[in-house]
């Protein structure tokens, strides 16, 4: 697929995409505040690997208990803060004067406002001079003390309902309810104290500042923008930032961030920037002109044709999909607005997916909306070439392209007043959408284990064929094998594969993948190392071990079983901004610890054994160097026996072995097994963790010797806790990642819900 032109952008344009015809697109749109809350965790996703939330996040089965978030964001921005940039051009660059706009004027009556503010003895009493004094600063929109109310539908991925300290809404009628981050404009964070202030204007200093306050706010204004960019189709936003007698304002896009020098409250600056921001076009302040609303036609035929896919949302959009091959054809689908937070990142590709409906061909598709890495193959290119060379086992491409929208705040690195930390740069991101012919299931709705290990197998030799042709995808997780309704899988997400040469000769080595699905071997290395097909072929494993742990029966109680879960697939530590882990992960393969995991007998246990002893060699511990020399033999033959698992050949046997074997249970469909009940990471609603259905699981079932008799594997509680006992204190969790120049994501993805809407609503991010 050809690459579309992508305008240049310069300090003059606030335009950061290429103009539409008027006539066939509306006005961009804000999104909707959501109709339903979710429940369960978000469906999985992947990314590139950075120390980031969105890497690690989806597929952690901890992520409703975490505390501590603000300080997350925080720490996972430090390299992303990019200031202090002189407010002159910080304006032409970002929001220039509007066009045909009357002359700007600083209110007088603003200024003692903002004088009232900065007198008061505390943060809460600025509240108040401080509403009147930004209110008179802007037009019709309207500013709101939001500070005691929060946001239900914020809560998702943060530790609470978000609470902005005062918002901006746009005109019109005021929203249903104080706080509504979806219809906000511009939020507005307060601190009375200048040791809470994240940043520096001080040049012998780091520009984001280390202390607690610092990086409590910090991590504040983060989760802000990353609930307002999930809960809206935005390409940048704004935010505000007012420490006691000045204010920062700040830029926002999947790149970075960009930080204005202080600014002094009684001067003219926010006030300025309010007046050019409520003049401005919705695109200049940052919506995203290819998403617009459907109109009641569209969005009664689209309901009728999507209803049988869960949604919250009542709402339909329109979203446009451009063409590389065709750079004239512009095509329109209609779906559902996001009403959750999909990323737990504020950078990276912020993969957003969606069930639409084709109102042209009248068919049911699968839209996934991302920011592309620019220097990174697309992925329709990679799909177009699969198709081409006969892979099976691949979804069909309808379309994909460029959106020509691209981030800016990494043109602002260079600058001379620039300070930032560089340990990686930021990346280009280009706003990409691809459109899939198929819609499928997720993993972890199986209606049988038969059926999750078929469609895992056709997995497994789709990506057989790829290697054959000298790509390998990187990127073997939940999210990335869906079931089709007639029970076979098909693999996607193929916008981290790389081709082996490349990789074999790159000058800058990368991890890319999901965290929990990460090989132990690329996990435990302290610097990148190359990845093997093995290490795929692992991912297999520790995806079907995921699964078989969460939705398959086991005789752990919830706390042993979330233990397991969280040591062998969430540990990670981050010295020097790259992630290590694995060595639990190592141990539970080296030791077939999979056998005390209290499964039912039955095939797909026994398979389950047999490809734990298969990578389990990968981490057998040698010998001494003065060993016997028929220890060092058997250990130097073992090593030459496990270039093996770099072949295909063997694991498409033991596969189609196990399936043509009998015993497998007709009825043993995903069933989410009960997890340990929340905490204050958000308000409870249920006092367990459970599948959307819920179920008594395995209860009473007994355990050693008794299990046998259930036909059950034996779980050793005591020898469990040995086995899972960390070596270290817990870090900080992420999951996906992205250590080729950036950061990885976390992973928006915990325990991925296991309702028929498709497969990776979550990012990665990552990158």
């Amino acid at each position: 697929m050809s690459s579309s032109t992508t305008p240049n952008v310069d300090d003059a344009s606030h335009v950061t995409s290429l103009p539409l015809p008027p006539s066939r697109i509306p006005a961009p749109i804000s999104p909707k505040p959501s109709q339903a809350s979710v429940t369960g965790p978000p469906i999985p996703q992947s990314t590139p690997m950075a120390p980031k939330q969105t890497s690690k996040a989806i597929h952690t089965t901890q992520h409703y208990l975490y505390t501590g978030r603000k300080n997350e964001h925080a720490a996972e921005m430090v390299n992303k803060f990019v200031g202090p940039m002189p407010f002159t051009s910080f304006l032409r660059k970002f929001l220039p004067p509007p066009p045909d706009a009357e002359a700007f004027v600083f209110s007088e009556v603003a200024k003692k406002k903002f004088e009232e503010a900065t007198s008061k003895k505390s943060e809460a009493a600025m509240y108040t001079p401080l509403l009147k004094a930004l209110q008179l600063c802007v037009n019709d929109f309207n500013f709101v003390d939001t500070h005691a109310s929060g946001d239900p539908n914020s809560g998702v991925l943060a530790d609470e309902y978000l609470k902005p300290d005062l918002t901006l809404y746009p005109p019109g009628p005021p929203p249903s309810r104080t706080t509504d981050i979806s219809k906000a404009e511009i939020v507005v964070e307060v601190k009375f104290s200048a040791d809470d202030d994240p940043f520096t204007d001080d040049p012998k200093s780091n520009f984001v500042r280390s202390s607690e306050g610092a990086k409590n706010t910090a991590g504040q204004v983060t989760s802000y923008a990353i609930a307002q960019f999930d809960l809206q189709f935005r390409v940048h936003a704004f935010s505000i930032l007012i420490i006691n007698n000045y204010a920062r304002i700040i830029y926002w896009d999947r790149a970075g961030s960009v930080v204005t020098e202080m600014l002094p409250l009684n001067g003219s600056q926010l006030a300025e920037f309010l007046w050019r921001y409520t003049r401005s076009t919705p695109e200049a302040r940052g919506f995203d002109n290819t998403v617009m609303p459907a109109t009641e036609e569209e969005a009664a035929e689209a309901e009728a044709e999507l209803k049988d896919y869960e949604s919250p949302s009542v709402d339909f959009v329109k979203f446009l999909v451009r063409n590389d091959l065709d750079p004239d054809e512009v095509y329109y689908y209609i779906g559902r607005r996001p009403v959750f937070k999909y990323n737990s990142s504020m950078t990276g590709r912020a993969t957003r997916t969606f069930v639409v409906w084709d109102p042209e061909r009248k068919r049911i598709l699968f839209l996934k909306d991302t920011w592309r890495i620019a220097n990174i193959a697309k992925e329709g290119d990679v799909y177009v070439e699969l198709h081409n060379s006969g892979v099976q086992n691949v979804a069909p491409l309808e379309r994909a392209g460029d959106l020509h929208q691209r981030t800016r705040a990494q043109e602002c690195t260079g600058e001379a007043w620039a300070r930032w930390g560089k340990k990686r740069p930021f990346r280009t991101h280009e706003h990409y959408r691809l459109v899939l012919g198929v819609v499928g299931r997720s993993l972890t709705t199986f209606k049988s284990t038969k059926e999750l290990v078929t469609a895992v197998f056709d997995a497994i030799k789709a990506h057989d064929q790829i290697y054959k042709l000298g790509i390998l995808h990187r990127d073997i997780s939940v999210g990335n094998i869906l079931i089709l309704p007639n029970g076979r899988g098909i693999l996607i997400d193929f916008d981290l594969c790389k081709r082996v040469e490349e990789l074999q000769s790159a000058r800058q080595v990368e991890r890319s993948g999901t965290w929990q699905f990460m090989s132990a071997r690329l996990q435990m290395s302290a610097v990148p190392l190359t990845p093997k097909f093995s290490d795929d072929l692992e991912s297999v494993l520790l995806v079907l071990i995921w699964v078989g742990l969460l939705y398959t029966p086991n005789n752990m109680s919830p706390e042993t079983l979330t233990r397991r879960l969280d040591i062998v697939f969430d540990s990670v530590q981050t010295k020097n901004g790259f992630m290590t882990g694995g060595e639990e992960k190592s141990a539970f393969l080296r030791d077939t610890q999979i056998r005390y995991c209290g499964f039912a007998k039955g095939p797909f246990f026994d398979l389950l054994v047999s490809l734990s002893y298969a990578f389990g060699a990968r981490y057998m511990l040698p010998p001494p160097n003065d060993a016997h020399p028929l220890a060092l033999q058997l250990w130097e033959d073992q090593q030459n026996k496990l270039k093996l698992l770099d072949s295909s050949d063997w694991i498409i046997e033991l596969f189609s072995a196990a399936l043509e074997k009998g015993g497998w249970p007709a009825n043993d469909a995903a069933k989410m097994n009960e997890l340990p009940e929340r905490t204050n990471a958000y308000p409870k609603k249920r006092k367990t963790r459970t599948h959307t259905q819920t179920v008594d699981y395995m209860v009473g079932i007994p355990e050693g010797a008794e299990a046998e008799k259930e036909n059950v594997a034996p779980h050793d509680e005591s020898q469990t806790d040995a086995q899972e006992r960390p070596s270290t204190p817990r870090p900080n969790k992420r999951s996906r990642i992205d250590d080729e120049l950036e950061e990885p994501p976390s992973p928006s993805k915990s325990p991925c819900r296991a309702d028929r809407v498709l497969v990776r609503l979550n990012t990665d991010d990552a990158a």
